[in-house]
């Protein structure tokens, strides 16, 4: 349920930062993360996609978005930020979750 409820919230709301961000910004293909926040307000780190509270891999970056129609919702999470002033860095994340 839980997993459920995190995908609907990634999926269908856009996460935004006031002025720090999380490790979204800096997350590349193939990079593992963990949610240190909850489902309503995420906050994502990357771990080692060996770590066992790794939950999700990124499978695509887009920059200067927070469209989550990029994403195919049918295969992937979306995860969106806006940070810093007037939100003007933004970035898109395609999660897979990780089967563990």
């Amino acid at each position: 349920m839980t997993l459920v409820v995190l995908g609907l919230v990634l999926g269908g709301l856009a996460a935004f930062s006031s002025f720090f961000g999380s490790d979204a910004k800096k997350a590349a293909v193939g990079d593992c993360m963990k949610n240190n926040g909850t489902t309503i307000r995420p906050d994502l780190e990357t771990v080692d996609c060996t770590a066992s509270d790794a939950a999700f891999k990124v499978a695509e970056v887009h920059d200067n978005t927070t469209d989550e129609k990029l994403c195919d919702l049918t295969k992937y999470n979306a995860y969106s930020e806006a940070t810093g002033r007037r939100h003007r860095s933004k970035v898109l994340l395609c999660l897979e979750d990780i089967k563990k």
